[in-house]
């Protein structure tokens, strides 16, 4: 099926400065239509066309959700995908139809980590559960209705401590396992669960940021990276399938991608 994907934007990637060769992996095509700047103190989401229904559109109009300094995630905690943002201090924050949903989940200063949400099980809800990652050790927790953290929490250890982590369906199987992106190396298992990876795939260059999504709809996430607002996406896990590379959003923009009704949408989150 075509599944919902989700990107792990953190503190790390957030920090990545991007390359400035001009040299690209492929071609540029002409540049698709950027968001404006907006000037604000939250963030601003921006929200493109769906992959593989065409290349980004015109973009939405900018939505401001979510404080500043926060992690911005695209989640599904219940209701479908919507903007969430997890504070400092663990609070999980994110929109729903009827207003902004609340609930809390350990990160916390002390204990900092990387915010990741996923579709930990099979089942018909398709809804996320939350998760933190500390060093190489990784917390997640069942999602219930409107955020509800259900079960007993998975821990386990995988990559390296300094590793960015990833999520997502790399078998088609409908369930998001880890990943971790060392270098320009992606590291890939098809089990929440320790041990070596399935699947080691290198692409893009090391100061890229990382993205992850269903591109061409077969049910099985695969990667890219986004460069200087250019997004090299690639339909296999291995040496062959990019796509042709488009330009969306601005080079300080943070890339996010999410399930729409149409595939894989592209998006970016623009800091204030």
């Amino acid at each position: 099926m075509v599944r919902r994907v989700l990107v792990a934007l953190t503190v790390m990637a957030l920090a990545v400065p991007l390359a400035q060769s001009s040299a690209a992996v492929r071609a540029n095509p002409s540049p698709a239509a950027e968001p404006a700047a907006a000037a604000t103190s939250t963030w601003t989401w921006f929200r493109g066309g769906g992959i593989p229904g065409g290349y980004p559109y015109s973009p939405s109009p900018g939505l401001r959700y979510g404080q500043f300094p926060s992690f911005p995630l695209q989640c599904n905690f219940g209701g479908g995908e919507w903007p969430t943002v997890v504070d400092l201090a663990g609070g999980w924050h994110y929109l729903f139809y009827f207003g902004v949903q609340t609930f809390d989940y350990e990160l916390g200063t002390a204990r900092m980590g990387y915010p990741v949400c996923g579709h930990w099980n099979v089942d018909t809800t398709a809804t996320d559960g939350a998760g933190v990652v500390r060093g190489n050790r990784w917390y997640l927790t069942d999602g219930g209705s409107l955020g509800a953290l259900l079960g007993p929490e998975l821990v386990f250890t995988y990559g390296r401590p300094g590793d960015l982590p990833l999520v997502g369906d790399w078998n088609g199987d409908g369930i998001d396992t880890p990943g971790v992106r060392r270098g320009n190396t992606f590291y890939l298992r098809d089990s929440l669960s320790g041990g070596p990876a399935n699947r080691i795939v290198d692409y893009g260059r090391t100061t890229d940021i990382p993205v992850v999504g269903d591109w061409n709809g077969d049910g099985i996430d695969t990667i890219g990276v986004v460069r200087n607002a250019v997004w090299y996406l690639t339909d296999t896990l291995g040496p062959s399938g990019n796509r042709t590379p488009f330009r969306y959003g601005l080079p300080t923009d943070h890339p996010m991608t999410g399930d729409g009704c149409c595939g894989t949408f592209v998006g970016v989150v623009r800091a204030p």
